[in-house]
This record gives structure tokens, C-alpha cells and sequence, in this order.
């Protein structure tokens, strides 16, 4: 999951900072999850998705869920 967040962000331009901001989520939150140290919960997922201009499934993809 926090590698598909992260390449997705990356797409995107954005810093860890702009996508927190935009989320509305707590930075080191966000480098946890990138990092795999954190599993989001499904709000932190809508939140993520929003922020990203993507679709839950698409955020979800190569996860395997």
C-alpha cells in the first residue's frame, strides 16, 4: 500500500508535506504509511484517494486486497 501511495504522490508532484496538508493528516503519519511501518484505516484511505485525485480501488490496486 505505502508504495502505491507514494509513486502515486510522486505522479502527482507532491510533497509528503502537501499531501498531509491536503489530507488533512499528520506528516509523520503519512511517511509512516509510505514506508509500511503503518496500515491506514479505511477514512485514512478515503482521505488519501481525495487528496491523490483517484479512486479507492485505484489506491488499492497492487495490494492484493
Amino acid at each position: 500500500m505505502g508504495k502505491t501511495v507514494r509513486a502515486i504522490r510522486m505522479e502527482r508532484k507532491l510533497t509528503q508535506e502537501g499531501l498531509a496538508q491536503a489530507a488533512d493528516l499528520n506528516l509523520s503519519y503519512v511517511s509512516a504509511i509510505e514506508r509500511g511501518d503503518n496500515n491506514p484505516t479505511l477514512l485514512t484511505l478515503i482521505a488519501l484517494a481525495k487528496a491523490l485525485n483517484v479512486t479507492l480501488l485505484q489506491l488499492l490496486e497492487d495490494t492484493g486486497l
